[in-house]
């Protein structure tokens, strides 16, 4: 198992070093948009000089080689990162060329824009958010629809407004409306954006079982520390907070842990309808008023099928539950995949 890298479509031998970790996580609470870390390559061999003439980098002096993509693909989790160069040297006594790769779909990321819509899903906001700005390759577009579906059916809909002025970058908006609507927002080891829209009244998975052979080490650990069970909303409609029997139990027995969804016409997003943030509000709150099992497990890097944080996972040889995959990480060094899930104990 190991990484194969691409210049320009065509397939380079010549790799000595690289710090690629092939990684994606989201935090448990938080909605932010995690980016995909600069890569370091060294490269060996005078064709990588840029000083020399007829080599591969030659005369592309100050334009930040916008002309050239270096991917790294790992089919064993599904990965594909296109990277632009940030930075170049070469070591003419090693002949060694040393690069740093910023991935592209990170640098699109951070840019600022403008955008302005007065009736629209938040999915579909930011959907075309990201196609306005040069992603439209790196949108899962299945996620996208599925969750704009499930927001129009529940009146989640939002007045946006980002101009010039604001300097908002589109994963500030990301991670604003992450936090609005209850969803996942975040970058796949295929280096795709997903928008995965939980709805409490309709949330399916279908697991994988991984085998007892399969895993090398496990640990799993009780966590307290990540519960909602009450939430309060602040928007153009004014205040309002849940007393419903929804997170009851919870509240009696951890205490009242309130989410906070402050959206008001003071901000970019707006929110038209509070059926809609109540929608949202309870799907914090059925989705987190419970502790969770936190399972994590080193295994073989030969399992049946890639694993990304789309999928959820049993352990049937262990016990019946469910666990969604929060972070997976390969190690080249030891030729293993990190896996990290909790498990989903809904209900009021």
């Amino acid at each position: 198992m190991s990484n194969t890298y691409y210049l320009n479509d065509i397939q380079i031998y010549d790799v000595l070093e690289s710090s690629t970790a092939i990684k994606a996580e989201r935090s448990l609470l938080s909605t932010d948009t995690i980016l995909i870390p600069d890569v370091n390559i060294t490269l060996l061999g005078n064709q990588y000089d840029p000083f020399r003439p007829n080599s591969i980098f030659y005369g592309l002096e100050d334009t930040l080689f916008k002309d050239i993509i270096i991917t790294i693909i790992n089919e064993d989790i599904n990965s594909n990162i296109d990277c632009i160069i940030k930075d170049i040297s070469y070591d003419v006594e090693t002949n060694q060329c040393s690069l740093t790769l910023t991935p592209f779909i990170s640098k699109k990321l951070e840019n600022t824009f403008e955008y302005y819509n007065d009736d629209i899903t938040p999915a579909q906001a930011l959907l075309e958010i990201l196609e306005l700005n040069g992603l439209k390759d790196y949108i899962d577009y299945p996620s996208f629809w599925n969750a704009k579906y499930s927001q129009s059916q529940s009146y989640m809909l939002i007045s946006i407004t980002v101009t010039t002025d604001d300097k908002k970058k589109i994963i500030d908006i990301a991670n604003e409306i992450g936090t609005l609507t209850c969803a996942d927002i975040f970058i796949g080891t295929d280096s795709k954006i997903y928008y995965i829209q939980y709805n409490r009244y309709l949330n399916p998975y279908t697991p994988n079982d991984i085998q007892k052979n399969k895993i090398l080490s496990m640990q799993i650990k009780k966590n307290n520390y990540d519960i909602i069970n009450q939430f309060a909303l602040s928007t153009i409609y004014g205040s309002y907070t849940n007393d419903s029997d929804l997170g009851l139990t919870s509240r009696n027995n951890y205490g009242e842990i309130s989410q906070d969804l402050s959206f008001e016409s003071t901000q970019a997003i707006t929110s038209k309808y509070l059926n809609g943030m109540i929608w949202s509000g309870e799907n914090w709150v059925y989705r987190n008023q419970k502790p969770k099992w936190v399972v994590e497990l080193k295994c073989v890097n030969q399992l049946d099928y890639p694993l990304s944080l789309l999928d959820f996972f049993k352990l049937t040889f262990y016990n019946d539950k469910v666990y969604e995959i929060i972070k997976v990480e390969q190690s080249e060094s030891d030729k293993t995949i990190s896996i990290t899930g909790v498990s989903y104990e809904v209900g009021a």
